[in-house]
């Protein structure tokens, strides 16, 4: 267990700042030790995570939690004034594979961990936890298709408060993309995991990407080597989204999509006004006086929506159950229950935060807290950014998207070069390539080539 961390992390001495800049530069040089940018993160005051593949014995020397030849992961902490911690990751230490791994840091929560392990050397698993500085969450695993290859899991994070009727409601998603062989192809999935209140929701959808995509373009397109494991997730232009690019294995295509988590008040909002008309439906003598008091109580949730969206949205919910053929039965109640939630989700997606209205045509996701549905219900919607051919590359390419999915860049290396084309608007750049020297590294180009496209 990690120790408590005193105040004097926020007053640290300018000596501990060198000493930190000294012990990193070492850290990161060594061979043995080189830095992905998957697997080394920055934290509060200074704190670097750093995650490690390798045998126990190997990470842990000393240890005494697993065989020394089992494969597992170690989470190493550096401290500012120079500290530094190991942690075994939870759920490594069988004797099975654990690779292709990557940690994300979010500041409310902590460290999260992904990484896909080899069930009994065959079936492969995407496994996710998180590691508050003191103790390890539950290992949450991603089931889906336990016989097909896997690859390149990505892992971006997202959080909000809301304001429910009663108290404060805080939801952390973590949105998970990976490739899967699957039927001769190479299908690209995702799947939303909810934190409500800091505990897991307990099931999540694994849903393909290229089912929300509607291609203009050519669909009998020829693959594109180099291509058919493109994948590539970060976050978007807010605190609510996250940017996917991919090669569609359909109509090999690039295409880029937006997954945007509804605001949970909005989910709140749907829930409360079905379960309102389930309770006043039974009492109210007409459609009319059913519709009045669902606006009014929409009207409640006031202080989280623009005032004119609100009133337009309580409005038409009202005059949709005003103008219902349903009659005040039981059936016929719920009926105009389940269609106002609907109508809420739909009219509520269609408008930002500031109460501009979103012009695209976005498909919703709506996800129960089981496979089989059951309140509360969250809901994603997702819109279609991009669609254009896919150029020609010469070996194994990598996505660079833009935090809008606009701009994208791809990328492939040959030796000392890294070798882009660049789309901002559809069309391709002619192949530019970037030379390594000793100063300037592989990472370092990387930087710049985000920091390039970023700019749309």
């Amino acid at each position: 267990m990690a120790p408590s961390r005193s105040a004097s992390l926020h007053t640290r001495s300018i000596r501990g700042v060198f000493f930190l800049f000294g012990f990193l530069a070492l850290w990161l040089s060594s061979p043995c030790l080189a830095a992905d940018d998957r697997q080394l993160v920055l934290g509060p005051d200074g704190t670097v995570f750093r995650l490690y593949e390798g045998t126990y014995g190997e990470l842990f020397p000393e240890g005494m939690e697993a065989s020394a030849s089992h494969p597992v992961l170690a989470l190493d902490i550096l401290y500012a004034e120079g500290a530094q911690e190991r942690h075994l990751v939870p759920g490594t230490e069988s004797a099975d594979v654990d690779r292709s791994s990557s940690i994300v840091f979010e500041k409310n929560t902590g460290v999260y961990v992904l990484w896909e392990s080899l069930f009994n050397d065959l079936h492969p698993l995407l496994n996710l936890t998180s590691f508050d500085g003191v103790e390890w969450s539950d290992v949450i695993e991603i089931a889906n298709g336990p016989f097909a290859i896997k690859g390149s899991p990505e892992l971006v994070v997202t959080r909000e408060q809301s304001r429910g009727f009663e108290s404060q409601q805080h939801r952390t998603t973590l949105h998970v993309t990976w490739w899967q062989e699957a039927g001769g192809s190479v299908h690209k999935r995702y799947a939303p995991i909810f934190i409500l209140d800091g505990r897991y929701s307990g099931w999540s959808p694994v849903v393909d990407l290229a089912a929300y995509v509607v291609s203009e373009g050519d669909p009998f397109l020829a693959p594109v080597p180099g291509l058919e494991y493109a994948l590539s997730l970060r976050p978007g232009r807010d605190d609510r989204t996250v940017v996917a690019g991919f090669l569609n294995p359909q109509t090999h295509r690039l295409n880029t999509l937006q997954i945007e988590v509804l605001p949970q008040v909005l989910g709140n909002m749907a829930d409360d006004a079905r379960a309102q008309i389930i309770i006043l439906g039974s009492r109210a003598t007409t459609l009319q006086d059913l519709g009045h008091a669902v606006e009014s109580r929409m009207l409640d949730f006031g202080s989280e929506f623009h005032h004119a969206t609100l009133a337009y949205m309580a409005a038409q919910v009202r005059a949709g159950i005003e103008s219902s053929l349903e009659e005040l039965t039981d059936g016929g109640i719920s009926s105009i229950a389940d269609e106002a939630r609907a109508q809420i989700i739909i009219l509520g997606s269609q408008f930002g935060p500031d109460g501009l209205a979103d012009r695209g045509d976005p498909q919703i996701l709506e996800i129960g807290q089981s496979a089989s549905g059951g309140e509360p219900y969250q809901y994603l919607k997702v819109s279609m950014i991009s669609d254009r051919a896919a150029p020609e590359v010469a070996g194994p390419a990598k996505l660079v998207l833009s935090e809008s999915g606009l701009n994208l860049v791809v990328t492939w290396e040959d030796g000392r070069r890294i070798y882009y084309r660049e789309s901002v608007a559809g069309d391709w750049s002619e192949p530019s390539f970037i030379e390594l020297t000793d100063d300037l590294d592989r990472e370092t180009a990387y930087r710049m080539l985000e920091e390039r496209v970023s700019t749309d």
